[in-house]
């Protein structure tokens, strides 16, 4: 797999971008490459580990587990307040530099601010569940007080990961919290339950949680100290505190409402609805993520290239690229959907158990919703990448309040099936919305039927 990858994104760098075995082309290559292997064994083992928590805890316990850590990814917002992104573009500018100064300035002050945001909120959090503590059951408030112990770590892990990546250290940025912490995860699952006959229940499986994603906190700070500069360890701090903040609201902006629009339908059927048609629904979820993989893989590799060309002009070989890209999506998704579409409710019950075999129609409605996604093509790519990132930011926007509405509206009378539809009816607008923006201010079409014209170059 892996060295189909590696050789596929060659060749789309070495068509697209000229120039030799430079180091640029060098770390695109490697960086992208090491990042869509990561990103494919991480789908693969949140199935894995979904699947093992469905199969030991049964729909209600994995409910629990789901709107848990729904949850605590909805209060991770204010914890990192757009700072992973800012430290990203930060990081790297200022390695390129040597101003080594600010940067262990940033790394300081994002540290500082993302630690006690991440406590207060624990506190916060906390209080405000043992106050409306009637409003759960005892399993699901227990479960999510024990879930509030990832803030910290989430919120650290977050510009942990950015600094790497900031410093191109791309694989070691990621693999802590995309390979390290999931299969520690399903090895804690998997020993407790069948080596040690432990008695599992969605608490015990947080505390799992807890702790695979402490260990592999651990790991990814050391990956970090060996990784920085010695200068930065030597140099003293300089703070442009307001400066930064003011450059992360709009990161945190993009991305509380991408996070809003991707958690809504779990934290809204669990408010609506039985705990057990919250765990019937992540599954579905999971099955759902199937049809967008291609489109995330191929975005992942897209992303440079994208940028390279159109900062190049080369407007030609840009829009070959979106439409052979967006005819692979779609021919290799198509066939996943299919799948998914006629033999959904066996393969949830097959998969999870039994009892998720009722998530077959939701599975059906997101699929028609996903296969839009992905029908379009990488249209978030083209807008970041070319500096139109408003748009992206104005289309999940809308994504995420028409979400919620449709959510109120249909969950109450449909369940899961209304949570699907609210899913997909945004996740549509959404797409189309950007499709139309790329056209309109790129004149590019991103959809996979454009024909190409006669004069397009090969290379």
């Amino acid at each position: 797999m892996r060295k189909v990858s590696m050789t596929l994104y060659q060749s789309i760098v070495q068509t697209f971008l000229p120039g030799g075995k430079d180091e640029l082309r060098t770390y695109l290559i490697r960086g992208s490459s090491s990042s869509l292997i990561l990103k494919i064994i991480n789908i693969f083992l949140s199935l894995v580990s979904g699947i093992l928590i469905a199969r030991i805890l049964g729909s209600g316990g994995y409910g629990h587990i789901a709107y848990a850590m729904a949850l605590i990814q909805i209060l991770s917002i204010p914890t990192v307040m757009g700072l992973p992104n800012l430290i990203v573009r930060e990081t790297a500018a200022y390695h390129s530099r040597k101003d080594y100064a600010r940067m262990r300035g940033l790394l300081i002050r994002a540290n500082q601010v993302v630690f006690m945001l991440s406590i207060f909120l624990v506190f916060i959090a906390g209080a405000a569940a043992t106050i409306y503590s009637d409003h759960f059951s005892s399993t699901g408030y227990h479960t999510f007080l024990i879930a509030l112990l990832l803030l910290p770590l989430l919120g650290l892990k977050a510009l942990r990961s950015a600094t790497l990546r900031g410093l191109r250290y791309i694989t070691l940025g990621l693999a802590p919290e995309m390979f390290i912490q999931p299969a520690l995860y399903i090895i804690l699952i998997a020993g407790s339950f069948f080596a040690f006959r432990l008695e599992m229940t969605p608490q015990f499986v947080m505390i799992l949680n807890v702790i695979a994603t402490g260990i592999a906190f651990i790991i990814g700070a050391f990956f970090l100290i060996i990784s920085l500069p010695k200068k930065i360890k030597t140099s003293d701090a300089v703070y442009d505190t307001s400066s930064w903040f003011k450059s992360a609201l709009p990161f945190m902006f993009l991305g509380a409402m991408r996070l809003v629009s991707q958690r809504t339908d779990i934290i809204m059927l669990g408010f609506f609805r039985p705990i057990e048609e919250v765990g019937v629904y992540r599954a579905v979820v999971h099955g759902a993520t199937l049809i967008v993989f291609v489109l995330t893989a191929v975005n992942m590799a897209l992303a440079p290239v994208v940028a390279g060309l159109y900062s190049e002009g080369k407007s030609i070989q840009l829009q070959r690229l979106v439409t052979i890209s967006a005819r692979v999506i779609l021919i290799l998704t198509i066939p996943i959907a299919i799948l998914l579409f006629i033999w959904g409710p066996w393969m949830l019950s097959f998969l999870f158990g039994d009892e998720f075999r009722t998530g077959g129609n939701a599975l059906r409605i997101l699929c028609m919703g996903q296969i839009v996604n992905a029908g379009v093509g990488s249209v978030g790519i083209l807008l970041n990448m070319t500096g139109h990132e408003r748009f992206a930011v104005a289309g999940i926007t809308v994504a995420a309040v028409l979400n919620i509405v449709l959510n109120a509206i249909f969950i109450p009378k449909f369940g899961i099936n209304g949570a699907a539809i609210a899913t997909a009816i945004s996740l549509i607008v959404w797409n189309l919305l950007l499709c139309w923006w790329v056209y309109k201010y790129l004149g590019i079409l991103s959809i996979a039927f454009k024909r190409l014209p006669a004069n397009f170059p090969k290379t």
